[in-house]
């Protein structure tokens, strides 16, 4: 793709209209339809003068060229049980004992490697609706063949952009003002109130706390959180081999995390 933009841009000024822009995508030959040649196009226009340039075409192609790939996969899968039959092979294969259940760290590493273009916020909030069971030890073990058929029916509806539209609208008619807070916090004022948690828990302010310092902390917060919203913010963190968490990462899923448990539980009513 690098290689064509830059056959395309004859007058070698770094840019492409939106018209050499079209005939560099039709001469790349890999089989983009017009309407995906426009979703790549306006998503590359990212400072929106109809001109895409190099440094911005370059950095989103593979990724983009991949989740219209992944959608092109779903949307070829009619029922929402293929889907929930991959995700069973998946985490089979990763399931090395076989015993039926995978860490969560293991069944989020297995379905971010599925490359079915979900983001990482999409991701997070998949794996905080699982059951977790937990050892003595406090590691979290998800049961995937019964997680399955749920994720699946999640994943659908997250790729599905007329289901998405129809989600959001039914929940503002729901909640109102409320479908863009938790617990009455807007977003900065959620980051704010976990960074002075953290931050207080650092005292060396590596910027890093241990995991197992990260459940205690969260309940005993003054951010009203339950025990069920705590788990989900935990299936969002990457634990280091030593055992600590950068709190920088929960800060920024936890916002997103809560917010979709909240308005998951008000459709539900």
């Amino acid at each position: 793709m690098k290689a064509i933009f830059k056959k395309s841009d004859v007058d070698n000024s770094g840019a492409l209209s939106i018209a050499e822009f079209q005939k560099c995508c039709k001469d790349a030959d890999i089989g983009l339809t017009r309407k995906e040649v426009n979703i790549l196009m306006h998503q590359c226009d990212v400072d929106g003068d109809g001109m895409i340039s190099y440094d911005e075409f370059v950095p989103l192609c593979f990724e983009m060229l991949v989740e219209i790939t992944a959608n092109n996969l779903l949307e070829s899968q009619k029922e929402p049980s293929e889907l929930e039959e991959f995700l069973k092979a998946v985490w089979t294969d990763a399931d090395s004992g076989q015993t039926g259940t995978l860490l969560l760290t293991a069944l989020k590493v297995a379905l971010w490697g599925a490359d079915l273009g979900l983001s990482r916020v999409q991701m997070h909030s998949i794996c905080s609706t699982a059951e977790i069971e937990e050892d003595e030890a406090g590691n979290a073990f998800v049961s995937y063949m019964e997680f399955a058929p749920h994720a699946a029916t999640l994943i659908y509806r997250m790729m599905d952009m007329d289901a998405q539209a129809e989600r959001t609208q039914a929940v503002h008619d729901q909640m109102g003002a409320e479908a863009d807070m938790v617990h009455g916090m807007t977003q900065a004022d959620l980051e704010v109130g976990l960074g002075q948690l953290f931050s207080a828990a650092d005292s060396s302010g590596s910027g890093f706390v241990p995991l197992a310092n990260l459940q205690p902390l969260l309940m005993g917060s003054t951010l009203g959180l339950t025990e069920g919203e705590v788990r989900a913010i935990l299936s969002s963190v990457e634990v280091l081999p030593n055992g600590t968490v950068e709190y920088a990462s929960v800060v920024k899923y936890a916002f997103y995390i809560l917010q979709y448990l909240a308005q998951e539980a008000a459709l539900s009513r």
